[in-house]
């Protein structure tokens, strides 16, 4: 997509793209679902709002659609349900729905730039967008914020809450096209220096919250974003 932009050239096709998404992803985490859920009966199943146990999906297959559509995070019966670290698999699913629409941005932003040599311009806006829906959730969601504590609960397990993770990756993939392109030059040190920033960042991080600088660090947006 971001080559597609820089150039001014055709983007992918977005079917594609979409067919070679699910193959990689649905098909072999269905049948892990599958057998950890009804063989295995070792997932998460949501009894309440309040109780999580560890079961079958033969005593809630209403759950097992939900999490096989990816879509458990959206609903306090079903939130935190399933295999536990998937939770994170249904925010990227909607990452990738998301991106067709993130690459149309990018080409109308692109297309209303007087320079060709502003694309990137384009490209970079995403991200940007990206980056601010992020800690803006985020801050929605803070302890002590007003609003319903399961509405900030599926909140903080959606990709609103998480979208400014993506923009790194996002931003990342801008930057590897233009120096692959040769819009950009990175010294040969680079290596070096990036290795010392990225030590810096997080080390900086983890001191911050361990003088008590940085009160929490899961969903923090200064924690996740220096690190």
């Amino acid at each position: 997509l971001v080559v597609a932009v820089l150039d001014g050239s055709d983007s992918p096709s977005t079917m594609a793209y979409f067919r070679n998404r699910a193959l990689r992803i649905i098909p072999a985490y269905w049948v892990i679902l599958s057998i950890t859920g009804f063989v295995l009966g070792a997932v998460l199943i949501r009894s309440g709002s309040t109780e999580i146990r560890l079961g079958s999906f033969s005593d809630a297959p209403q759950q097992f659609i939900r999490n096989a559509l990816f879509v458990q995070n959206f609903s306090g019966s079903s939130l935190d349900s399933g295999i536990g670290p998937a939770w994170s698999l249904a925010v990227e699913v909607i990452f990738y729905l998301m991106l067709p629409l993130f690459g149309w941005i990018a080409v109308k932003v692109a297309a209303r730039l007087s320079h060709p040599e502003r694309r990137f311009i384009g490209c970079l806006t995403p991200p940007a967008i990206a980056l601010v829906t992020g800690w803006i959730t985020a801050a929605f969601i803070e302890p002590g914020t007003s609003g319903d504590m399961l509405t900030r609960e599926i909140l903080a397990r959606s990709f609103f809450n998480h979208a400014d993770l993506f923009s790194f990756g996002m931003a990342l993939a801008v930057l590897h096209a233009m120096v692959e392109r040769g819009n950009v030059h990175l010294p040969k040190t680079w290596r070096g220096g990036a290795f010392l920033i990225l030590t810096a960042a997080v080390g900086t991080a983890v001191l911050m919250v361990d003088r008590g600088v940085i009160f929490r660090y899961q969903g923090s947006p200064l924690y996740e974003s220096l690190t």
